[in-house]
């Protein structure tokens, strides 16, 4: 694979991992503290609600997960 390290594995998150940086960032938790609940890189939390945002709305977990 062109980009990633060897030995590197990239997951897409679950519906229900979005779920829950949903309920954290509603409760005000930082990217870093969303991170660590689930165990993902904050990079990665980042590029997930910047990525999946409803226009209208905030990030939004059904959105992105039919995205």
């Amino acid at each position: 694979m062109l980009g990633v390290a060897m030995g590197t594995n990239y997951e897409q998150l679950s519906l229900e991992e979005r779920c829950k940086i949903s309920l954290l960032r509603e409760k005000g938790k930082t990217i870093q503290q969303i991170a660590a609940a689930l165990a993902r890189s904050p990079s990665s939390i980042t590029r997930e609600i910047k990525r999946n945002r409803a226009k209208a709305l905030d990030y939004d977990p059904y959105y992105a997960q039919q995205l």
